[in-house]
């Protein structure tokens, strides 16, 4: 499962464009719960459009829904307005921190302090 966090509740009216650097163009997005792309071009004819609400500025995504995540991955406001929630990634941040300041606390410990 995967939690996004926002700071605002957005509701997009203009069209959401993704570029693509591979193809150099800009790539229309759009979710529907029904598509297998986030991506408008690659969608049939019979997309099932649906709101992303935030409640209290979190949106919790089910593994299973691979579209919401590409969706929200591809997203021009990814990063900016939300930013997805890494619980791993954060306590390895963590951690390294807390490395580092052992290390300081050794090496202070380890300082002569009489020269």
């Amino acid at each position: 499962m995967k939690e996004i966090i926002s700071d605002l509740y957005l509701q997009f009216r203009k069209p959401l464009l993704y570029f693509d650097e591979k193809e150099g163009v800009n790539k229309p997005l759009r979710y529907a719960r029904n598509q297998k792309s986030p991506f408008e071009d690659d969608q049939d004819g019979n997309a099932i459009l649906e709101p992303i609400v935030f409640e209290d500025g979190f949106l919790v995504v089910r593994k299973e829904n691979q579209v919401l995540q590409k969706f929200l991955h591809y997203h021009p406001e990814n990063g900016a307005t939300f930013i997805e929630v890494n619980h791993e990634q954060d306590a390895a941040k963590d951690l390294e921190v807390i490395h580092h300041e052992v290390d300081a606390l050794v090496a202070a410990r380890e300082m002569d302090i009489h020269r």
